[in-house]
């Protein structure tokens, strides 16, 4: 049978359409469930909203060997009510003795374990939160900016809270939703990313994969879906500043030399 130029074009788009198809299909995704009555943080999975959530594992190593299963299983569930997300991780441990508790001040990092709670909830692949909690309590959080431009400087009001088992350890997270930026939608599907730090091996294991030869972050996150009905709530920012200025004039009786005058302004914004 003789094929034409077009026929030809025609047998390679298609699978190329196909495979683009099956990789968006393919991203992981976990989805948020609606509590009732807001969990108590405390690091004890006994809430009802718990029982209810969505579990999910699957993590992978980002270090030592990318790609490969993650020597711990970890899982993680998410709820959300009018106010604020909930994600819950349980990190297994086979030899609890281990677990690298190291005390240190917020926004230092350490080598202790961690769990790290990504959220791009303007679902753009560019911008995202980060929240990180080590199994001392210590809370880290930054901004993610151009996919994977990170900024410490920014600060948010959070809660978490840790809890270490015979087998496992778990953190809690409370995330108000005036951390986030998001527009208004009926519902959202938000970009998603956890992963834990072991220390005793070295190893970063990942909720999503992200190959370690290909270049992004936030874009490469997963999905978060189910959270509807949610109101993003206006941000008030107080900024102050100073300003300062000198002015001098010329010699007479009864006038300085030399004056200067401080201004202190505060300015208001408010920010959707």
């Amino acid at each position: 049978m003789k094929i034409t130029g077009l026929a030809f074009l025609l047998m390679l788009l298609i699978p190329a359409r196909m495979a683009f198809g099956q990789a968006d299909d393919s991203v992981k995704s976990i989805n948020a469930f609606k509590a009732v009555e807001a969990p108590r943080i405390d690091g004890v999975l006994d809430d009802d909203c718990w029982r209810e959530a969505e579990k999910s594992g699957g993590f992978v190593q980002a270090d030592p060997h990318n790609g490969e299963p993650a020597t711990e299983s970890t899982y993680v569930q998410v709820c959300y009510d009018n106010e604020a997300i909930y994600v819950a991780a349980t990190c297994m441990e086979s030899e609890p003795e281990r677990i690298l508790n190291i005390l240190t001040r917020r926004d230092r990092f350490s080598e202790g374990d961690a769990v790290n709670v990504g959220i791009d909830s303007y679902h753009d692949h560019q911008t995202g939160y980060m929240f990180k909690t080590y199994v001392s309590g210590t809370q880290c959080d930054l901004y993610y900016f151009n996919d994977s431009n990170d900024d410490f400087s920014w600060d948010a009001v959070w809660e978490s809270a840790v809890k270490i088992g015979d087998d496992r350890w778990i953190v809690e997270y409370k995330i108000p939703f005036s951390c986030l930026r998001f527009p208004k939608r009926e519902d959202y599907t938000w970009g998603f990313y956890v992963s834990r730090q072991l220390s005793h091996n070295k190893e970063t294991c990942r909720w999503v994969r992200i190959p370690s030869n290909q270049s992004g972050f936030v874009s490469r996150f997963g999905h978060l879906t189910g959270i509807r009905d949610i109101d993003p709530p206006k941000h008030l920012e107080i900024l102050p500043y100073a300003v300062s200025w000198g002015k001098t004039e010329g010699k007479r009786p009864g006038n300085p030399d030399y004056g200067l005058r401080f201004c202190c302004v505060f300015r208001l914004t408010f920010m959707n």
